[in-house]
């Protein structure tokens, strides 16, 4: 009794919290359809007419206009007729003669005005509080909403309203604001302009964004949020993987279905305040609307590592075509002679010129004596590399001490001595065997003699 006592409350509480949901919904969809109704009944315009236009272009779109494969692109893309049939309206109303004049003015009022507006605090017209300001909101949010500042929270992190563009005012708006801000926006510049987010076309079906997300994730991949355009987790939590990682994949899933806003790659964001914006019952869909974030902080890092990466990358690449180009026929061992003399290219003076050559054309003529060296290690390890030792390969490929010690203990008890101490003579004469790699193989030494 007292089991059956404890579930009839609970369908009970249930049942009122979604004849709640339903009630606000229904006023939603019907105030602004009822608001407009009137206002055209007051001009005298006829039944009919009144009719078409509160069903085509007042409040949601006239979703019982359908296509043969509406029932389909429905199931794959959420709400897509209704993006569809609201893209039909806003065309009708943006030719016709009638109506054109007073479409474009009311777009510019609402939607363009405001995206000015925050386009000029950004290049810092507005003062150099304002435009720090919205440099801590994410470029998600400045692309596909109209932001407007509340202040800050006691982390400095900003706190906004984020009201939506009708979707039509939104891509143009989104162009061009990114149009106007490509000199200051480091995190896609430009070409945001032609890279608009995937949020202007209607979004896949949660089940299908949810599972592909979760299938790259058993990959042992870090899953993509293809909506906003980023990792779902957070580095630390893909690195650490087991239930750290679960549990942003779990939340990233309540995200996708509507049932909660939490934020998978930023723990710091998940504050008192925004938990109980999140937890709350009604209050939690405020946190569409009422944002608190320095996200915008870490875009920015992110671009500039990203531009310095590219860099990186890019010489990287046409140094390596540069080795190639100098050691085109030469075999295995004619590689390993080079840095046989002396253990490394010290007295190797033709190579030490053609190392000098190649770092010259690499910084265009104004390299320094630290890029001389990078070169010359990069040398000595694309020849170890092309010796064709795979321990040494592996050695080469693994970032921490502590890996490429257990590299080099695998690779003595596979070896014989002789062997063993052949490559580990190279890697030191190449300099790769550093005092902390020592000290780190001293301790593995130890932990594999404990019993």
């Amino acid at each position: 009794m007292e089991a059956k006592t404890i579930r009839e409350k609970l369908v009970k509480g249930w049942q009122q919290v979604d004849s709640a949901v339903r009630f606000a919904g229904n006023i939603l969809e019907t105030l602004p359809k009822v608001a407009g109704y009137n206002i055209l009944k007051e001009k005298g315009i006829s039944d009919r007419e009144i009719g078409f236009i509160t069903r085509t272009y007042l409040g949601t779109p006239d979703i019982q206009t359908s296509g043969k494969w509406t029932k389909l692109t429905n199931q794959l893309f959420t709400f897509s007729n209704v993006t569809i049939q609201g893209a039909k309206a806003d065309v009708r109303l943006m030719v016709n003669p009638t109506t054109a004049a007073g479409w474009h003015l009311a777009n510019f009022k609402i939607s363009v005005m405001p995206m000015l507006a925050m386009a000029a605090a950004i290049l810092g017209f507005a003062g150099k509080d304002l435009e720090d300001w919205f440099e801590k909101v994410p470029e998600f949010d400045k692309t596909n909403y109209i932001i407007v500042p509340l202040g800050v929270d006691d982390d400095g992190r900003s706190t906004y309203l984020r009201l939506p563009h009708n979707q039509t005012s939104r891509i143009t708006t989104a162009i061009l604001y990114k149009i106007l801000t490509s000199g200051k926006n480091k995190v896609d510049g430009l070409g945001g302009a032609i890279d608009i987010t995937a949020s202007q076309l209607p979004s896949m079906a949660p089940i299908l964004t949810t599972l592909g997300a979760w299938g790259a994730y058993m990959q042992g991949q870090n899953p993509q949020d293809m909506f906003r355009g980023r990792p779902i987790l957070s580095e630390k939590a893909y690195d650490a993987g087991g239930i750290p990682a679960l549990s942003k994949m779990v939340q990233f899933s309540l995200n996708n279905y509507g049932l909660s806003q939490f934020t998978t790659y930023d723990d710091r964001r998940n504050t008192t305040f925004e938990t109980a914006m999140q937890t709350t019952p009604f209050v939690s869909a405020l946190s569409r609307i009422v944002k608190t974030t320095d996200y915008g902080l870490v875009e920015k890092g992110w671009a500039i590592s990203k531009e310095a990466r590219k860099e990186t990358a890019e010489r990287s690449i046409e140094r390596l075509n540069l080795f190639e180009e100098r050691t085109r026929g030469m075999k295995s061992a004619d590689l390993s002679r080079l840095l046989d003399q002396n253990g490394d290219i010290r007295y190797n003076t033709p190579l030490k010129s053609d190392l000098r050559k190649i770092t010259d054309k690499l910084y265009d003529g104004k390299a320094d004596k630290d890029d001389y060296k990078t070169t010359e290690k990069a040398f000595i390890k694309y020849a170890l590399k092309e010796s064709g030792n795979p321990w040494i390969n592996v050695f080469l490929s693994t970032q921490s001490l502590e890996d490429k010690a257990s590299v080099l203990i695998q690779a003595r008890d596979s070896m014989k001595q002789e062997r063993y101490n052949e490559v580990f003579s190279k890697l030191q004469r190449a300099g790769l065997i550093t005092e902390g790699l020592r000290e780190e193989l001293r301790k593995a030494s130890m932990r594999n003699k404990r019993p």
